[in-house]
């Protein structure tokens, strides 16, 4: 989040054209290691964001379809697919 921020500072402090190539603005080589570390760092986070939301939304529908809690709910799926193993 803080890389997010930084980024957007610097690169709107240089009249930064919101383009790809955004290590073109950088002068030194450090500083465009910098840049590509930070860019790289913040889509990992966004991208764990992403996967957090998403394992937010999957859990709703399963909290409803469990209607219990959890140990129960595997305790009876494992149950019931022993006695249709040992009938047959």
């Amino acid at each position: 989040m803080i890389n997010g921020v930084f980024l957007y500072k610097m690169l709107d402090s240089q009249k930064f054209a919101y383009n790809v190539l955004m290590w073109k603005y950088v002068n030194d080589d450090m500083g465009k290691i910098t840049m590509c570390l930070m860019t790289f760092t913040l889509s990992l986070w966004v991208i764990s964001v992403l996967l957090m939301l998403v394992a937010v939304v999957l859990y709703i529908p399963l909290v409803i379809q469990i209607k219990g809690n959890l140990k129960e709910f595997c305790c009876h799926k494992i149950d019931k697919r022993y006695v249709q193993c040992v009938k047959q």
